[in-house]
């Protein structure tokens, strides 16, 4: 249950504010709520579900302070993982790197833009997976899953694409970000792939999206001297 829920989530399709109701839930697994309830439970430790006194369990919806946070955050852990990983990454590890990158490409080119979020999170799984640095790697996993949510709400048109929508373009900055952070990798330029690393995650947080705030009207202040 937790796996199929987490999946359905990261790849976009439960979207943020979507009711989770145990009832609900239980009959689609053919389970008992009773446990349907710890795997809630669990989602939201992880920030992707919001359990709410006598209502029904959610899909999270980050605000934007919490987008901001995301990234803050990873950008203070990303660098040195990547720095970590140009200096321990196997030649075999390095090669599943690609082979994910090529994975997302493809992903991008049919259209298919939930997959290549997804794709693009374990990539930098991955990176931390290199790294062996495991109390890092669990703060990570945490902030990329969120990231999916994050980027399902404020991404720019290209990352909230449905599945079978195109972009304007084969491939996005991202995954091209990808190919020189592996390049860079690949060669022990630790230097390199942490300042590829910090564009990366800056460029990802400037291409968010926030709703204009529409400011309050005081029907008190605007008809005062009206005639």
């Amino acid at each position: 249950m937790y796996a199929r829920l987490l999946t359905a989530i990261l790849e976009h399709r439960l979207q943020p504010g979507t009711k989770l109701a145990e009832e609900n839930l239980a009959k689609v697994f053919g389970v008992s709520r009773t446990r349907v309830r710890p795997v809630l439970v669990r989602l939201a430790q992880e920030r992707l579900v919001e359990l709410r006194p006598r209502r029904s369990p959610t899909v999270a919806r980050p605000t934007q302070a919490e987008a901001h946070e995301v990234f803050e955050a990873r950008s203070l852990i990303e660098p040195r993982l990547v720095q970590a990983c140009t200096t321990r990454a196997s030649d075999v590890e390095i090669a599943q790197l690609r082979q994910c990158i090529h994975d997302e490409h493809a992903a991008l080119a049919r259209g298919d833009h939930a997959t290549a979020v997804r794709l693009s999170g374990q990539f930098h799984m991955h990176i931390a997976d290199c790294a062996r640095q495991q109390t890092l790697r669990d703060i990570l996993a945490d902030l990329v899953s969120r990231t999916s949510l994050i980027l399902m709400l404020y991404g720019s048109a290209r990352s909230r694409a449905k599945p079978g929508e195109r972009s304007p373009h084969s491939c996005g900055t991202a995954c091209q970000c990808h190919d020189r952070l592996v390049d860079a990798i690949a060669l022990r330029d630790a230097a390199t792939a942490q300042l590829l690393m910090q564009e990366h995650l800056l460029d990802l947080q400037s291409s968010l999206v926030f709703p204009v705030a529409v400011a309050h009207t005081d029907l008190e202040t605007v008809l005062a001297g009206a005639q």
